[in-house]
Parts: structure tokens; C-alpha cells; sequence
């Protein structure tokens, strides 16, 4: 996709010291507003970024009407969504400090003077309170809550794995923020914002101050994104989770996490469709990809997942656990050929009349000798199954480095919660 650098309009300037990137689509008959509200700033040493995500009506013919500040006009040769234009602006910005606006918002006067105090001394991204005024004119105040219940990074990001707090209008941020972690996420179809501060300040590397003032009223429309079908918000809060899983584990928050997932989800729809989507979420993003390629994900087939990413392609595999994980594995891993599958051996003390190969499958440990292989995955679909499976293989003296377990996930469990602890053993 092309972007058009259509025009600059009102002052030049060579640089500024914030860039204000609003990104607008079909909105001529609003961003008046916003863009007044910039233009009445108390601090004026700024850049205005416009990207027109393809609009059909006049919002060029709004723009190009001020003259009096610095505008940059970008517009779209298609629509692509606010990431993408976000990105675009952040592109062409030459300021050290970046704000966002949206088209149906308006900013207190002050908004960059109070944003800057902070900034200018020693955070490297700052956030405040707004005013929401809905369709039928009912007003809110959002965040919702106590100061002290999010002045910290530690609290904030507890916080934010329950509610978002991080509207775009809302944030002034140093520009190596965005050099360090990127821009928006592009595919994410919802919750834009909140997937991208949520991952900066993951990260635990910059100071984030919380202003307790009311600077920014939003205007809800009727496009508003806010709006949207039940099922796309689904999707993103799924996929910001997915997304965050490595970190959710490092900071020891992965639990809080999906308790906090099944009570964002469980209002849209049924805990049975909210584990499809997070099983299918899982499997694409976190799984290694040498592994996740190989598998059809769809909504009636992901019981499990063979781990390529254990082997060197033709290995020589001993699958050994309960049988019907050991099944599913191996045709996995027939199907597609990466590896050899030795056999498959269940742990019960009986004989299964089940053929794998040209062998029957065996339940005693003895059988095991009887076969040439490079590596015993370890079929199980919980830790403790997997850790005591293990124990019996190195007492009958198989060595520990040739032994190999996935945490391989089923979900044919009936309840949410005990289906979503499984994701916790995939390899990251």
C-alpha cells in the first residue's frame, strides 16, 4: 500500500518539538473540533499530523482551510484502519515527543502545557483522565479510578490486565518509545490502544505518570469502533493475552491474567467459545512456528500438538505416556513427516490392541529396550503426569537428556479455567 503526501498546509516548520498524529476517516464533519482544540494549546511548538484513512467526504477541504499552524495532510490510497494510519504519522513525524489525537475528541487548552511538565522533566510517557459523552448524552469520566490505586508501574500494570486506561488522545510519550518497541499493532481489530501501552510498559523501561486531571472530552458517533460486534472484541482482548503470555510469566501475573480474560470474555459469549479462540490464539502465536505450521486449526481439531521444535528433522521417536496423547502425536508427526516415530507405548499394565507401525503398542517398560530411538517424548497432558512418567523412565535407566516433554495441551476438559491452565505449558 502507497501513502500520498498530499499537501502541507498553515505554517512550515522545520521541526517541532511535538508531533501530533490524528488519524481520521469520513470525519470533515467533526475534526473541526479537534483540530481547534490543538490550535488553542498553550504550548504551541508543534506539528499537526493528519492521515486520511481514504476518506470519501470533505474532510481534505476542512484541513486545507487552516493557515495558521503547521499542518502535514497524508492521505490513503485505501482504508487500512487507525494503526496503520497512526504508524504512517509516526513515519513522517520529526518531533521528540509524540501525541495522538482521534477526530471525534477535543483537548484542554492545556493539555500539552501540563503533558510536557512531566515529560520535559523525567517520565517518559504520561496519561490523564477524560470525559466521555455518549450518544444520548450521558457523561462519564474515565479512568475510573483511585490515583493511588495506579501511581506506580507495578500497580498500573495490574491494572490494565482488567481495564484499558490508555486511550491514544490521552498519551504524550519520548520518541524512543516508539524506535524501541514499534507502532501500533496493524491486525489488531479492537482495543488498538490498550494492546500498545499495555506492551510498552510491559516492558518495565520507562517511567509512566498518571495525570489526575480531566484534559480530553470524547465525543462517541455512531461508526464508533467502541460500538462494535461482540465477537471482534473477543478476538483482541484474546489476542492481546496471547500476545503477552511471555510476560504475564515473568512477571508471575500469568494467572491474574486469565482470570481477568475470562471475566472481559464472559460477557460477549460462553466460556466454550471463548477456549476455542484462545486455544487457536495460543496456537498461532505461541507456539514456535516450525511447529504451529504444521497444524489445522480449526474449531474441531487441536487436541494436540507435536513439539518439531524438540528434534532435528528425522529423529528417531519413542512416544511414551498415555496412550491417547501418544495417538494423537504420532499421526500428527506421520502426517507430516519431520520425524520418525519409533513407536508408541502406553504407561497402563496392560497390552492395547492398537498398531502402530507394524508393532503392537506395549505397556511394559522392558519394551522399550527393545527399541532403537534417539529421544522418549514423554506423552502427558499436565505437569505432574509428565514429571512422574519421566521418574519411572530414568529409574529403568534411560538417560535424562534423551527424554523430552511439551506439556502437550488437550482440550477435551468441560470446564473454561481447566482447559486455559493447559496453555501454561507451551514452550515460549
Amino acid at each position: 500500500m502507497r501513502e500520498i503526501l498530499i499537501q502541507e498546509y498553515g505554517l512550515k516548520k522545520e521541526k517541532a518539538t511535538v508531533s501530533i498524529i490524528l488519524p481520521t476517516y469520513n470525519r470533515g464533519y467533526i475534526i473541526r473540533k479537534a483540530i481547534d482544540s490543538i490550535r488553542s494549546q498553550t504550548f504551541q511548538d508543534y506539528e499537526l499530523i493528519i492521515v486520511d484513512d481514504h476518506s470519501s467526504d470533505d474532510t481534505k477541504d476542512v484541513v486545507s482551510k487552516y493557515k495558521d499552524i503547521s499542518i502535514k495532510y497524508i492521505y490513503l490510497e485505501e482504508n487500512h484502519g487507525g494503526g496503520y494510519a497512526r504508524n504512517i504519522g509516526m513515519k513522517y513525524s520529526k518531533g521528540d515527543i509524540l501525541s495522538f489525537m482521534d477526530s471525534d475528541c477535543v483537548w484542554d487548552e492545556k493539555f500539552l502545557e501540563i503533558s510536557l511538565k512531566y515529560i520535559l522533566s523525567d517520565y517518559d510517557l504520561t496519561f490523564c483522565r477524560y470525559q466521555l459523552i455518549e450518544l444520548d448524552g450521558r457523561v462519564s469520566i474515565t479512568p475510573i479510578v483511585e490515583w493511588e490505586k495506579i501511581n506506580t508501574l507495578e500497580k498500573l500494570i495490574h491494572f490494565e490486565l482488567e481495564k484499558n486506561v490508555f486511550g491514544t488522545p490521552l498519551i504524550c510519550m519520548k520518541r524512543r518509545i516508539w524506535d524501541e518497541c514499534g507502532g501500533f499493532d496493524e491486525s489488531q481489530k479492537r482495543y488498538q490502544d490498550w494492546e500498545y501501552f499495555f506492551r510498552i510498559i510491559l516492558t518495565q523501561k520507562y517511567k509512566v505518570y498518571f495525570i489526575d486531571k480531566i484534559l480530553m472530552k470524547s465525543y462517541q458517533q455512531k461508526n464508533s469502533l467502541s460500538l462494535q460486534h461482540r465477537d471482534i472484541k473477543v478476538e483482541s482482548l484474546i489476542r492481546i493475552f496471547s500476545k503477552n503470555v511471555k510476560s504475564y510469566r515473568t512477571l508471575d501475573i500469568y494467572d491474574e491474567a486469565l482470570e481477568k480474560l475470562q471475566k472481559n470474555t464472559v460477557r460477549y459469549c460462553t466460556f466454550e467459545t471463548v477456549l476455542k479462540k484462545v486455544l487457536i490464539s495460543i496456537l498461532q502465536e505461541d507456539v514456535p512456528e516450525e511447529s504451529a505450521d504444521k497444524v489445522d486449526v480449526n474449531e474441531n481439531s487441536y487436541s494436540y500438538i507435536f513439539p518439531y521444535h524438540l528434534f532435528n528433522k528425522d529423529s528417531k521417536v519413542l512416544i511414551y505416556g498415555k496412550m491417547d496423547v501418544g495417538i494423537c502425536l504420532s499421526h500428527q508427526a506421520k502426517k507430516y513427516g519431520d520425524v520418525e516415530i519409533v513407536d508408541v507405548l502406553d504407561e497402563n499394565s496392560k497390552k492395547i490392541p492398537f498398531k502402530i507401525s507394524k508393532s503392537n503398542v506395549w505397556s511394559t517398560m522392558d519394551s522399550i529396550k527393545a527399541h532403537v530411538f534417539d529421544f522418549i517424548l514423554v506423552a502427558a497432558d499436565d505437569l505432574s503426569s509428565a514429571y512422574r512418567i519421566k521418574a519411572d523412565l530414568v529409574r529403568s535407566g534411560i538417560s535424562e537428556d534423551k527424554i523430552k516433554w511439551d506439556g502437550s495441551m488437550c482440550h477435551r476438559e468441560d470446564t473454561f479455567r481447566k482447559c486455559l491452565e493447559l496453555i501454561r505449558f507451551f514452550p515460549i
